[in-house]
């Protein structure tokens, strides 16, 4: 089976621990690797070591696509998944990982964004299936530098496994609005225009319409 590595990059913000402890215990049971880039200050760079032991440092302009590409480039596996420090993966997702012998250079999962509590998740217009391509080899898991860009290598496979996003349960309306004008600074429209559904859809819907997972 090919060499695995989970990507995530974090401020280490406190509703992040649980995930990143989720996250180092995935991969120490299926012997991946978990390479954790730090976004922040040199305390939290060393509180990083807790969940990982390959720590990359950096400094984005405010959107994770600004650093992706030097994390990324110090994995030593095959493969690349990359969560965020508010995501996991569903079970179906965690066992195809751990037995599928990955017959594509590239996939694309449907992303469950959670709202209310942990069982049910937003179905409407754009919000679900949420597509993200998340997988692949580490030369397609690179190459993307601008705020929200997709893959330069398209989409890939689909796989029918979720990505489950914990946002909208972790993070307060007024700490999702903070983010997303700190987006619409980088780029007009990056938080407040088209893609304000993904941090403020209370905004956006008259009505939240939710499925139980």
């Amino acid at each position: 089976m090919p060499k695995l590595s989970l990507v995530c990059v974090s401020k280490l913000e406190p509703y992040s621990e649980r995930f990143l402890s989720l996250m180092s215990s995935w991969c120490k049971q299926r012997n991946a690797e978990f390479v954790l880039g730090v976004d922040g200050s040199d305390i939290q760079i060393e509180r990083a070591y807790e969940y990982s032991s390959k720590v990359v440092p950096v400094k984005s302009l405010g959107y994770l696509e600004s650093v992706l590409d030097s994390v990324v480039s110090e994995c030593s596996g095959d493969y690349i998944f990359r969560l965020d420090d508010d995501e996991f993966f569903s079970s179906t997702l965690s066992e195809w990982l751990s037995k599928d012998t990955f017959r594509h250079s590239l996939y694309h999962f449907p992303r469950a964004n959670l709202w209310g509590d942990e069982r049910h998740f937003i179905v409407n217009d754009g919000l679900y299936p949420d597509v993200q391509v998340r997988f692949s080899t580490k030369a397609q898991a690179l190459g993307r530098d601008k705020i929200h860009c997709i893959s330069p290598f398209g989409f890939g496979q689909y796989v029918q496994a979720r990505i489950l996003h914990y946002k909208f349960l972790v993070k307060s309306y007024e700490e999702r609005r903070e983010i997303a004008k700190t987006y619409e600074l980088v780029r007009k429209g990056a938080g407040l225009g088209e893609f304000k559904r993904y941090s403020l859809p209370e905004d956006v819907f008259d009505n939240i319409e939710v499925m139980e997972k």
